[in-house]
């Protein structure tokens, strides 16, 4: 090399039988000293060794250390341009001389991308060449080789080439990162494939927990220094979720994700044809308690491949039995040593819907496996280590959630009665509130966050202890302790609210009063009844007031009466209220009132599908959402955003000021009865009548954890005896129908256990969607009618053939109940909003609200 640059410069070359290279650096530098000179040093990682870490030489090419090092040192007229995909360590360990500069090379930022896939005769629209760039990371020459690719192999069609499942690789492509990749070490490709694995920035120390035989600690960041001298990793500092803690994440570029991802999947596949388990015993295939998005992302990209190719070479048939002789190898080897073998066994067999009933995974290390949709029934799990899996938990619809005020904990009140208490650090259930089976409408943290009230259906208002759920060790599940019940109510408490200074608890009832209790000596202070009707939403105002004499809270009180009360509860508890005005501008019940952090405006949900923003200085409605179709049940407002859910299970979320629709988040299969923030705005938890309490990532727009329940309780049954049928309907939605058997002898009626009655089922059907909560026989008519979760109501003839014959919707919401008089003339329905329409039977449609 040398010896060309001289030629090129035409330098007078050293002559004899054995130059040294001192003698051509030296006739170089001595040129430098009166001439500039530009050299350029391309792919300089092609002097760098694979066989050792990287930056490091290979053995011909050590000599070019010291070139480097006398460029930057002595006093010379050259410059060096030189460009690597790898960093030297020669750089490294002069990167804060004066004379030198490292930049890292990034990508093109969207307009420049755009205006190179333009330049290659790429069309498509400007969103379309802005997605082609980011999942090439801006790389030109990438961004250039996949344009001549679309043009020659899918006609120009960018749209049928972006609709690929995963980031296409050209051989040019490929073989850059073959290279790369083949020069990493055992450490460094652990690191790439836990990242993607995890297809999200995550810390340093979250990659370390994930390997099942880590090195010390020197070489694991030696590891993540070098894949960074590489360019193969990617860091950023930001803010953890959750803690809000500063760390640095790390990640790859996006074609570098994509590739490692192919590499393990079919390094994966290839070890499982040939019996073996070292990749699928040291990595996951879904992590479960990954966020709700990534394990999606996981099956996507991760398990459903991996089934493809296993399936082309053994055959669907024989799929199953495959997947029986690995199990059997796994419980075979003479050692059991712990790993994720057994859990990605179990994930695909979950994902090909194998019956587990007859799995036996006893005494094995099924370590994050993601069991909450499973069908456990039979499974042998015995003596199995079952580390950080996670299975569905048991609790009934939610109907109340909130964030403590440290955002530490999260409470959901459920239809089974208890209070549910997660830690939002790792998502395990720190503690419970026991209950006594009645739904629980409401809860409120105390502004310290050591006391929780809740409101029951059993009319009674609760106070209890919380105060050591924070502190216990992680494997433990406390019970709260119940410091008071508040009674006096008569109907059930649907509103719960403490006053800022933790010394008032506010409760609002179905009976319409509103109640103030004395939280240090239980006692009741006021009753208030000025509604007309039930209360159903309660908030105090974050602030105290000054505008009367004696200073004040800010009570705001929603109920059915489509009225939302503003009451002025003085400090003092021995004064009087001292006064109260009415916001009047809801057409139906005011089902949900929320302040603002900055107290300057009330948000309020109302069962006419409406939210809006009340300015409390005007006391008018400033501005009107109007974009959800059904009625909204809980409302909640952060710092420059509203957001409300209700009866059609969408999340909306809007920019306070502008009224812009930011965001609307899909996920609950049913009515989402409670919304909660957290104090930075970041989190949101969302509780729903599907058993089910998710907790969404808004700067994402995705649901990051999910609590199932397990509970799938028969929630209705009707009995026609002419024709020996028997229906009943549960959880899940399914209507099941069962013809009725009497015993087959006489002798049987004598036997002491022997059933009066046996059932088959005679139908599955899950037509209607979500859960059906009512099922009434026709005294006169072959019809069972069914309500439910959807809002309709449904005619199903129970003839020769089972069917569904019409539907007619109740525009009520969810309907709860229904009734059929003697003669079969009416019919009448009862809703969650408190509704009860009347029906002619043979019209099919509301008559009477």
């Amino acid at each position: 090399m040398l010896t060309y640059w001289l030629h090129q410069l035409s330098i007078p070359i050293p002559s004899g039988e054995s130059i040294r290279t001192e003698q051509l650096l030296a006739a170089l530098f001595d040129h430098l000293q009166n001439e500039p000179v530009l050299f350029i040093l391309d792919n300089f990682e092609n002097f760098l060794s694979a066989d050792s870490k990287a930056g490091m030489y290979r053995r011909d090419f050590l000599e070019v250390e010291h070139l480097l090092e006398r460029l930057v040192s002595s006093h010379q007229r050259g410059t060096l341009i030189l460009t690597s995909r790898e960093q030297p360590l020669t750089l490294v360990r002069l990167a804060n001389h004066q004379v030198m500069d490292v930049l890292p090379i990034e990508g093109l930022a969207p307009p420049d991308a755009v205006q190179l896939l333009q330049q290659c005769q790429l069309t498509g629209t400007n969103e379309e060449l802005i997605t082609l760039a980011a999942r090439y990371s801006g790389n030109p020459l990438a961004l250039k080789i996949v344009a001549e690719t679309i043009n020659e192999l899918f006609l120009g069609d960018l749209q049928a080439f972006l609709q690929e499942e995963q980031t296409l690789f050209v051989d040019d492509i490929r073989h850059v990162l073959d290279q790369q990749f083949a020069r990493l070490s055992p450490p460094e490709k652990d690191i790439l494939l836990w990242l993607a694995i995890e297809r999200e920035a995550v810390t340093p120390q979250q990659v370390w927990d994930n390997l099942i035989q880590p090195p010390s600690r020197n070489h694991f960041y030696e590891a993540l220094r070098s894949l960074q001298r590489r360019f193969l990793l990617e860091t950023d500092e930001h803010a953890k979720r959750f803690t809000g803690q500063l760390a640095v994440h790390l990640s790859m570029q996006t074609v570098v994700l994509e590739y490692v991802t192919e590499y393990f999947v079919i390094a994966i596949s290839q070890e499982l044809l040939a019996g073996t388990f070292d990749l699928f015993y040291r990595f996951l295939l879904v992590k479960a308690q990954a966020p709700d998005y990534v394990r999606q992302l996981q099956r996507r990209l991760l398990v459903q491949p991996l089934l493809r190719l296993l399936q082309a070479q053994w055959g669907k048939q024989w799929f199953e039995q495959r997947l029986q002789s690995l199990l059997s190898a796994l419980k075979n080897q003479s050692e059991q040593v712990p790993g994720y073998a057994a859990a990605n066994l179990l994930h695909l067999m979950l994902e090909t819907k194998i019956d587990l009933s007859t799995q036996d995974f006893s005494h094995l290390a099924i370590w994050q496996a993601d069991l909450r949709r499973a069908s456990l029934r039979y499974l042998n799990l015995a003596h199995a280590d079952l580390k950080n899996s996670v299975f569905a938990d048991h609790f009934g619809s939610v109907t109340a959630v909130a964030f403590s005020p440290d955002n530490r904990l999260l409470a959901a009140g459920t239809s089974d009665g208890n209070v549910h208490l997660w830690r939002m650090s790792d998502g395990q259930l720190a503690g419970i509130c026991r209950g006594n089976g009645r739904w629980v409408w409401s809860l409120a943290f105390s502004p310290d966050g050591q006391m929780l009230t809740s409101g029951h259906a059993d009319k009674a208002v609760r106070l209890r202890d919380i105060s050591d759920i924070y502190t216990t060790a992680m494997s433990h599940l406390l019970t709260a302790i119940l410091l008071k019940t508040f009674s006096g109510h008569e109907d059930a408490v649907f509103a719960v609210s403490f006053s800022p200074d933790g010394k008032l608890i506010a409760s609002g009832s179905g009976d319409g009063t509103m109640r103030l209790w004395h939280v240090g000596e239980g006692t009741l202070l006021q009753t208030l009844a000025e509604h007309r009707s039930g209360i159903l939403s309660l908030a105090f105002h974050p602030q105290q007031q000054d505008r009367y004499e004696t200073p004040t809270w800010l009570l705001a009180s929603g109920g059915r009466d489509g009225i939302i009360y503003l009451w002025q509860i003085p400090f003092s508890i021995t004064e009087p209220i001292v006064g109260w005005r009415q916001l009047t501008h809801h057409r139906d019940e005011v089902t949900s009132v929320s302040f603002c952090p900055d107290g300057s405006y009330l948000l309020s949900g109302s069962a006419d599908h409406t939210v809006q923003l009340w300015s409390l200085a005007r006391e008018k409605a400033e501005r009107v959402f109007t974009d959800a179709a059904d009625s909204i049940l809980s409302v909640t407002c952060g710092n420059d955003m509203v957001a409300a859910a209700g009866n059609g299970g969408v999340i909306y979320l809007w920019h306070v000021h502008s009224g812009q629709l930011l965001l609307s988040l899909s996920g609950h299969t049913g009515a989402i009865g409670a919304i909660a923030l957290t104090t930075d705005g970041h989190t949101l938890a969302s509780g729903s009548f599907d058993q089910s309490l998710r907790i969404w990532d808004l700067r994402q727009g995705q649901s990051i954890r999910t609590h199932h329940s397990n509970r799938n309780e028969v929630q209705a049954t009707a009995l026609q005896p002419a024709e020996r049928l028997f229906f009943s309907c549960s959880n899940d939605g399914t209507l099941v129908s069962w013809r009725l058997y009497p015993p087959h002898t006489a002798a049987d009626n004598a036997l002491i256990h022997a059933p009066l009655i046996s059932l088959k089922p005679a139908l599955l059907t899950n037509q209607q969607t979500g859960k059906i909560y009512a099922l009434e026989f026709h005294p006169d008519e072959p019809y069972l009618i069914c309500a439910g979760e959807d809002g309709f109501i449904h005619f199903w003839s129970v003839t020769d053939e089972i069917q569904c014959t019409e539907k007619f919707a109740g525009d009520v919401g969810t309907l709860l109940s229904l009734a059929i008089s003697p003669d079969g003339k009416w019919l009448a329905a009862g809703s969650i909003n408190a509704k009860v329409i009347l029906c002619p039977f043979r019209h099919r449609r509301v008559s009477y609200l």
